[in-house]
């Protein structure tokens, strides 16, 4: 039987306030305490609100210098149905902090809407829905309890308020009043229960018509929720139960007279998707319902819900809500044979999405297996549109039904036409590997390939992505990326990172992404033993000085679960993981006319281990010759690897390809061995070491190509770690040098004639005098990571064009975890410095709110490009040009000290909002008229072609700066 609840009448009334204007207060402790706040402020546009947060948690710049860190860009889209316009002009789609609007017909962007963040903490957008009585009015939802209005078409915020309770969705409907006015449905949840509420927000002189209502709480998670147009109808997804709640009221009864009778209804599996589709009139013939039937014991409105569960069954249960009625008229059980629902079985993982069709004929669902599958209820058929790039999310049908908008969990949209199923519209974001504000749940339900061992996991692929910017093309960024991310539930996740995404820096636009490695996409991904066939990960890359080469190395280890059978103990399995782990070294040239990367050459296992020369060793480090065309790695077995190009013959021809031109090939022109580690060490070396990434080595060239700088260090930590200086011509080891690190060296760089060496200590040496510039400790406080985890979280990027570099630091509240997890990692945050070689004194410091992920130098800007655990990307550059002078490298030398010291003396304090001063700065020495050179006009805009100019806004703040003095004391 189904069960009846009473509706909680837990009214909530705002009262009126007495400013006839509100304002928004200056602190939380000065809002009315009351469960809905209208926090209306003065109307502004959400890109005046961007700047001011921009503004107000920039970094400080030092004296002499100043640097610019840009509005992120990118990021990961939420896991929401997209929204489209009334028109079906234009998708709304969703990120963090902003919701984005994107032309369907030229996947262009046309409209950001941000969020104001909070005083304690950032936006998180939740939801977001259209108003259906005014359609340029965009409702948003965000996790810390704020609802805000906007004129999406003008990006103008028209009014915010604040709920007691986080939300974790929102639905928009009308009363059925003639006024129409929007009442919203939100998802919340407290400290232990969950709700159903329903909100109609006012503000100004009407604030005081504000109604907020408790319609339904639950001590399980509410996972989804759906209403009819009207809102007479409320079904959602609680576990495996469905929750219909009907309210028998007239339409346009104010919302605090609205009474809702729910009931309970098991379903076989776990709820993961739903949808509701009320009929229109002209579909029904059924006859006028009695005044009895308004109470509530006669029939309700004609209501079908399409599920998805976790087993990949979709479930349909039409006209449910009259059976509901008829069983408790004839006190049957909703489990007869009169009310069991029609069953659809195709999907072999959980349904992530199911949709009705606009003409309800369609039941359309997708899942994993990156299919889209169209029902057909009266007969029963199936269409497919199979190979999709990723697996889907989210889907949902437009206004009147001629497209779909379906949403992958490669973080990319696409919008296609019904009638030929062929896309109109693709928005793609960046699809890094991102860590999640809040982890998503669990699956109850073990289905195929849904389990996962953990120590298959390799959390370098979310604290370390490998990245490039070519020389010839300073706009465009590569990135080595996954093929999906699923964002429904923890596991199942294919970690591995095939994929190669191109993304236009200058233009904020995805460019291309094509396969580096091999890729489970159109293949089937299913072993023998129901577990998920993981793909290889691109662990590095490097592109040639001329950008037309480039180089990857990606790596495979096959699962677990596979080689159980062969290992009595974790320690063998590790072991036999690790001796059948594949290691490429590729090649790939630039093919102008069809703008994609084209293997050459394959080098299997560059490197082997010293014990077995057939067992494959870990690349420990990649770079390209600066000078001429060639990369060189370093590997396990303690040897440095020079890779050149050479022409392909055949019978003593040169072989030719389509284009006349000489194909060529590549191959190891030398090896330079150093001294190898202890055949001790390597026997005792676990695949558990080697999926720990420590780097025993790294390398680096010098500016002109002529020297190779080689950094290693025994993977046992007793070895002394050393710095070779190597002829890239002759390979002969000029010079070595000890002392430089302390632990496994992480990254190492040239600087003009310097050489930065990074690892449990930043050390810059100057090469040529052969002396220590400076050196400090990088322990920041308890919250560094430990050194075995430094490595994963750090990062050195060096700029030749300014001459500066730039290194990240973790900051992890790890609490008791003693190894790092996905938990601890969507806490952590980074602080970016910036150095010049010859002083100790940081030229910028900025603290990022997420994990660095990636930091690259960008020679075009001067600056850095900065890449977090959100996937969201920041450009930090000059605004103009700084000369230290090199006497400050006489009075730094043998400097030395911690990294927190040098933060307290030269780096900023980012908790408090910057002064007049420090917005403004000044030369002491800066007294009369200012006198503009044209060498520094030159600088300004001489910064690139005209395309990849940057904006009007920036070019202006960069000549106001040079002409602006600091404003008069008070």
């Amino acid at each position: 039987m189904a069960e009846e609840h009473n509706s909680l009448a837990g009214q909530r009334r705002s009262k009126r306030r007495r400013s006839q204007e509100p304002s928004l207060p200056k602190s939380r402790h000065e809002r009315p305490k009351h469960d809905i706040t209208d926090v209306n402020g003065e109307l502004e546009s959400s890109q005046a609100v961007a700047h001011k947060r921009t503004r107000r948690k920039g970094s400080r710049p030092n004296k002499g210098t100043g640097w610019k860190l840009s509005n992120s860009f990118g990021g990961r889209f939420i896991d929401h149905d997209l929204a489209f316009s009334l028109d079906e002009e234009y998708v709304f789609l969703s990120k963090y902090s902003t919701v984005e609007v994107y032309s369907v017909s030229t996947s262009t962007l046309a409209q950001s809407i941000s969020i104001p963040a909070s005083k304690d903490q950032s936006p998180e957008i939740t939801g977001y829905a259209l108003s259906f009585a005014q359609p340029q009015t965009l409702w948003v939802s965000t996790y810390e309890g704020r609802i805000c209005r906007f004129d999406w078409s003008r990006g103008v915020r028209l009014g915010q308020w604040k709920v007691g309770s986080h939300i974790h969705g929102i639905n928009v409907t009308t009363n059925g009043s003639p006024a129409g006015e929007d009442v919203l449905y939100t998802r919340e949840q407290t400290h232990s229960t969950w709700r159903i509420s329903a909100h109609q927000l006012f503000g100004g002189d009407h604030a005081s018509d504000t109604v907020s209502r408790t319609l339904y709480e639950s001590t399980k998670a509410i996972n989804q929720v759906a209403t009819t147009l009207d809102g007479r109808v409320i079904v959602a997804a609680v576990g495996a139960s469905l929750v219909i709640g009907f309210s028998n009221d007239d339409l346009g009864v104010p919302l605090d007279r609205l009474e809702y009778v729910w009931r309970e209804i098991s379903a076989p599996e776990f709820i993961v998707s739903l949808d509701v589709r009320q009929p229109p009139t002209n579909e029904l013939s059924s006859a006028p319902k009695s005044k009895k039937s308004r109470k509530g014991k006669g029939e309700g409105p004609v209501i079908h819900v399409a599920i998805g569960d976790a087993k990949g069954a979709v479930l349909v249960y039409e006209n449910i809500l009259n059976e509901v009625l008829r069983m408790e008229t004839k006190k049957t059980s909703p489990n007869s044979s009169t009310f069991a629902p029609r069953k659809m079985h195709w999907h072999r993982e959980a349904v992530s999405s199911v949709k009705w069709s606009h003409d309800g004929n369609y039941i359309i669902s997708g899942g994993s297996e990156t299919v889209l599958v169209l029902w057909q209820l009266d007969t029963g058929k199936q269409q497919y549109l199979p190979h999709l790039s990723a697996p889907i999310e989210n889907i949902v049908v437009s206004p009147t039904g001629t497209c779909y908008g379906v949403s992958l969990s490669d973080n990319s949209t696409i919008v296609l036409s019904t009638a030929e199923l062929s896309a109109i519209a693709h928005v793609p974001g960046i699809q890094a590997r991102s860590l999640p504000r809040r982890p998503p749940p669990e699956n109850p339900v073990k289905t195929l390939g849904m389990e996962s061992s953990a120590q298959d996991i390799d959390l370098t692929d979310f604290t370390r992505v490998p990245c490039a910017i070519s020389p010839s093309n300073p706009s465009k960024l590569l990135l080595g990326v996954a093929a999906s991310q699923p964002t429904k539930f923890a596991s199942g996740s294919h970690l591995g990172t095939p994929y190669l995404q191109t993304f236009d820096l200058a233009r904020s636009r995805h460019v291309s992404r094509q396969a580096l490695a091999r890729t489970n996409a159109t293949n089937v991904n299913i072993g023998p033993e129901a577990n998920k066939i993981s793909e290889p990960s691109v662990k590095m890359m490097a592109v040639s000085h001329d950008g037309l080469w480039l180089a990857t190395f990606d790596t495979w280890s096959p699962s677990s679960q596979d080689l159980e059978y062969l290992a009595l103990d974790p320690a063998d399995l590790a072991l036999e993981r690790a001796l059948r782990t594949e290691t490429y070294l590729k090649f790939w040239s630039w093919n102008l006319t069809k703008e994609v990367w084209e293997l050459v050459s394959r080098i299997d296992t560059p490197h082997q281990t010293i014990s077995d020369s057939s067992h494959p060793a870990r690349v420990l480090g990649l770079k390209a010759d600066p000078a001429r065309v060639g990369f060189a790695t370093i590997g396990e077995d303690g040897a440095a690897r020079f890779w050149r190009p050479k022409r392909r013959y055949r019978d003593d021809l040169p072989v030719q390809g389509e284009d006349a031109k000489d194909l060529v090939t590549w191959s190891c022109q030398k090896v330079v061995e150093f001294a190898k580690f202890d055949s001790t060490t390597v026997a005792t070396i676990t695949a558990s070491d080697a999926e720990e990434s420590y780097h025993a080595a790294c390398l680096a060239y010098s500016p002109d190509g002529s020297t190779l700088a080689v950094s290693q260090h025994g993977v046992s930590g007793n070895d002394l770690a050393i710095v070779h200086l190597v002829d890239s011509v002759t390979g002969e080891i000029r010079h070595s040098r000890s002392g430089l690190c302390k632990g496994s060296p992480i990254a190492i760089g040239f600087v003009e004639k310097h050489l930065v060496v990074l690892s449990e200590y930043l050390i810059v040496w100057n090469v040529v005098d052969d002396f220590i510039v400076y050196g400090f400790a990088l322990s920041l406080n308890k919250s560094s990571p430990l050194p075995n985890e430094r490595s994963a979280t750090t990062h050195l990027a060096i700029n030749t064009a300014s001459n500066t570099f730039s290194i990240s630091l973790p900051i992890i509240n790890r609490g008791n975890r003693s190894t790092l997890t996905q938990r601890t990692l969507r806490k952590a945050q980074s602080h970016v410095i910036v150095f010049d070689p010859a002083s100790p004194k940081p030229l910028h410091s900025l603290l990022s709110a997420e994990l660095v992920t990636a930091l690259v130098s960008n020679p075009e800007t001067k600056g850095y490009v900065i890449l977090d655990a959100a996937a969201e990307i920041r450009q930090l550059s000059p605004v103009r040009t700084f000369n230290l002078s090199r006497s400050l490298e006489k009075q730094a030398r043998g400097a030395y000290g911690t990294i927190s010291t040098v933060l307290e003396v030269g780096g900023v304090d980012t908790s408090r909002d910057l002064t007049e001063q420090e917005k403004y700065p000044v030369d002491e020495e800066d007294e009369g008229p200012r006198v503009i050179r044209q060498q520094q006009l030159t600088e300004v805009f001489d910064v690139g072609p005209s395309y990849a100019l940057p904006p009007v806004v920036d070019l202006f703040e960069q000549v106001v700066g040079l002409c602006s003095r600091r404003p008069p004391s008070p």
